[in-house]
C-alpha cells in the first residue's frame, strides 16, 4: 500500500494540465536530487562580472523552487507578521 502522501502526489500529477508537466518534472527532479546542470533554471543565463559559485547557484535555484512551490511570502505579509 502506498503512503497517503505518495497517493496524493500521484493524484495531483494526474490532474496537471499538459502545459505544467515539464515544470513539474524539473521540480521533482530537483527535489529528488536528480537535476542536471543543463536543465537547471540558471544554466543558460549570461554572466557578467564574477561567476557564481556552485553553492550560490544551488541557493538561487532553491529559492526558485521555493517560489514555485508556494513556500514564499510577500514583503507585505512579512511586514504584517513583524508588525512593521
Amino acid at each position: 500500500m502506498k503512503a497517503p502522501a505518495r497517493e496524493k502526489l500521484h493524484d495531483l500529477i494526474d490532474q496537471l494540465p499538459d502545459s505544467h508537466t515539464a515544470g513539474a518534472v524539473r521540480m521533482l527532479e530537483f527535489l529528488a536530487g536528480q537535476d542536471s546542470l543543463e536543465r537547471r533554471p540558471l544554466a543558460g543565463l549570461p554572466l557578467d562580472g564574477d561567476e557564481l559559485s556552485d553553492e550560490a547557484v544551488r541557493a538561487v535555484e532553491e529559492g526558485i523552487a521555493d517560489h514555485l512551490a508556494g513556500r514564499t511570502h510577500t514583503s507585505d505579509e512579512v511586514k504584517r507578521e513583524l508588525g512593521v
